[in-house]
């Protein structure tokens, strides 16, 4: 896998092709922003409007706060459920960020987790979104995010750099960052993978 700017692509395409690799595919995007474009994204700007659109069986929560019982419940739903497994909020678990890694509570459920991780002192990288398909996933996740960056903007010390990465095949979220997003972003590239058989 391979990260490329969009210009070079035809060039790459052409060599992997004399060499017998498959043609790449794109397989996410690879995004790059500062907190001084993002925080005029217009879905920053009026969260408080978006935060009491949330169900009052639902709340956003501190992810340092969980619990063992609730670590133990979201094993268990990872054991039966291959998309929660998918986005497994443990990856890195000394490493996860504690300022805006969230989580999001169904009554006494967790069914959700914006994780987050520092990557260097002045850059976050929002690493797993994720809302189980039953509580209404994309209109949580994206008051997820949303909330997750207002507190990276609002930070002190600052902490001015963040990266995240969509995969392609996630069209709901790859819609939203193209239409909402990638106005506020630095740069936006994509991940591509091709292959080749050995004999």
């Amino acid at each position: 896998m391979y990260l490329i700017a969009a210009g070079s692509a035809v060039a790459l395409e052409k060599i992997l092709k004399k060499q017998h690799w498959t043609a790449p595919e794109a397989t996410a995007l690879i995004c790059y922003g500062t907190t001084t474009k993002i925080k005029n994204a217009r879905i920053i700007k009026y969260l408080d409007k978006l935060s009491p659109t949330l169900p009052d069986d639902y709340t956003i929560f501190p992810w340092h706060t969980l619990t063992e019982a609730d670590k133990d419940f979201i094993n268990s739903m990872m054991e039966i459920h291959p998309l929660t497994r998918r986005f497994n909020p443990f990856t890195e678990e000394k490493r996860i960020e504690p300022l805006n890694s969230l989580g999001l509570r169904y009554q006494d459920k967790v069914v959700g987790w914006m994780i987050t991780h520092r990557t260097a002192p002045d850059t976050i990288r929002y690493t797993q979104m994720y809302v189980h398909p039953d509580y209404k996933p994309l209109s949580q996740s994206i008051l997820f995010l949303a909330k997750a960056i207002k507190l990276q903007c609002e930070a002190v010390p600052e902490i001015p750099n963040a990266t995240y990465r969509v995969e392609v095949d996630n069209t709901p979220m790859v819609n939203f960052v193209n239409r909402r997003l990638a106005p506020h972003l630095e740069n936006i590239r994509h991940a591509w993978q091709a292959s080749k058989f050995l004999t």
